[in-house]
């Protein structure tokens, strides 16, 4: 018997990553477009393999869009509240 492959999703603006952990394909990621509830929503844009680096590499983004939104007009008082790292998981 395999053990089942682990998948995780994760939203960001209108992408949505999927991470696979599993016996036969290893660790990969997928890069989904629109909502969960959509159609075809999980045909992938993009797919490959977790590989070192990445991580640190999605960090650097990370920082970019820190100085982007920082740039924002702050109209909405919710927009200002601070998201924990727990917030960005789908339950799907």
């Amino acid at each position: 018997m395999t053990k089942a492959q682990k998948k995780e999703y994760h939203r960001v603006g209108h992408i949505t990553f999927r991470t696979s952990c599993g016996p036969t394909h290893g660790i990969t990621f997928a890069l989904l477009a629109g909502d969960p509830k959509t159609p075809n929503f999980e045909k992938a844009l993009f797919s490959g393999h977790v590989e070192r680096g990445m991580a640190t590499e999605l960090r650097r983004l990370a920082g970019h869009f820190d100085e982007l939104e920082a740039k924002l007009p702050r109209s909405d008082p919710a927009e200002q509240a601070p998201v924990s790292a727990d917030q960005g998981a789908l339950a799907v």
